[in-house]
């Protein structure tokens, strides 16, 4: 069960706004405006879902910032064209997914070799990460494009 009273505030806003969005595009026949609200919704709610369930300690802003980028890509970016409207729209989103799953890519290896200095040094670590982010990134274009 998700507590409310642990999730980020920015999240409950966005949690809100989907909520809304959803109920107008209920009420106006917008479809596929109601499966990307829902959709974004369940992306949003992933990262505190998995935490409570699976008791991993995830930072409030680290799961913060998931929700926010979700909400950003999906919601913003297809709902309210955010791609067409501004130029720079993928980009900024692009930049940003770099950052976290560079992020994300360091904090799995660190944790793989934590408390063991010599088999895992800094370099090696930020080789790693770097690889990672690249992977997930060229995995993501080439599903980009397929769509």
């Amino acid at each position: 069960m998700i507590e409310l009273k642990k999730t980020p505030k920015i999240v409950l806003i966005i949690w809100a706004a989907l909520l809304v969005s959803i109920a107008c595009s209920l009420w106006a026949g917008a479809w596929s405006t109601v499966f990307v609200s829902a959709l974004t919704l369940v992306f949003t709610a992933l990262p505190i879902i998995f935490q409570d369930r699976f008791e991993i300690k995830l930072p409030s802003r680290f799961a913060a910032a998931i929700a926010v980028f979700a909400f950003a890509t999906l919601f913003l970016g297809e709902v309210r064209d955010y791609y067409g409207r501004f130029w720079w729209w993928d980009a900024a989103l692009h930049t940003g997914s770099a950052i976290g799953f560079g992020l994300l890519g360091f904090l799995g290896i660190f944790m793989l070799f934590e408390g063991d200095r010599y088999k895992a040094p800094p370099f090696a670590i930020a080789v790693l990460s770097f690889c990672f982010a690249i992977s997930i990134g060229a995995v993501w274009e080439i599903f980009e494009f397929a769509m």
